[in-house]
This record gives structure tokens, C-alpha cells and sequence, in this order.
């Protein structure tokens, strides 16, 4: 599974020269969602997990620069909000420790 999120993330990133530096913190993030997931509970299933970090960072952007219907939440913000930024504090947020007991 994990081959296949690269290789997709990879061709959305070579697809959106303009949108470059959001890409690499998506991929960035999705490295570190999954290599916190599988050290968080070895052997489980980290589906679920990499699902709350893609749509927390999907919802944080699309908030900015509304697109889409967003999965959970429209915030209010403005529209100089930084996109890596709200993407890096979204799943930051989700891959808290504290919210893994």
C-alpha cells in the first residue's frame, strides 16, 4: 500500500508544478504519518490513521482555497494563510502523541 501512496503522491507532485512546496509537505507528512502509525502499533493496520491525516490536511486546505466539498469542517480563514502550513498543522494535529494512549 505503501508503494502504490508514493507513487500517487509522486505523480500529483509532477503534475502541480505550481503547487510544488504543497506537495512536498504532503508527502512529507504522509512519511511521517506512516512511519509513526507502524511504530505506534507494529503489525496494525494504518488505514484508518493515514485516513484522518489526508482528510484533516484535504479539509485545512481546501479551507483556504475552497475547491470542494470539504469531508468535515469549512474553517473560516484568510486567504494569506499559508496552504503548507495549515497542511503541516492538520496532521500535526491528528499524529499527536497525546492523542495515542
Amino acid at each position: 500500500m505503501q508503494a502504490i501512496l508514493c507513487a500517487v503522491l509522486l505523480a500529483i507532485a509532477l503534475t502541480c508544478p505550481g503547487a510544488s512546496a504543497l506537495c512536498k509537505v504532503i508527502i512529507d507528512w504522509d512519511a511521517k504519518a506512516v512511519a509513526f502509525v507502524a511504530s505506534a502499533a507494529p503489525g496494525a493496520p494504518v488505514q484508518r490513521e493515514m485516513a484522518l491525516v489526508h482528510a484533516a490536511m484535504f479539509d485545512a486546505v481546501n479551507s483556504i482555497e475552497p475547491r470542494y466539498r470539504p469531508y468535515l469542517a469549512q474553517l473560516t480563514v484568510p486567504k494569506t494563510t499559508s496552504q503548507e502550513a495549515a497542511a503541516a498543522t492538520a496532521a500535526g494535529t491528528v499524529l499527536d502523541p497525546r492523542r495515542h494512549p
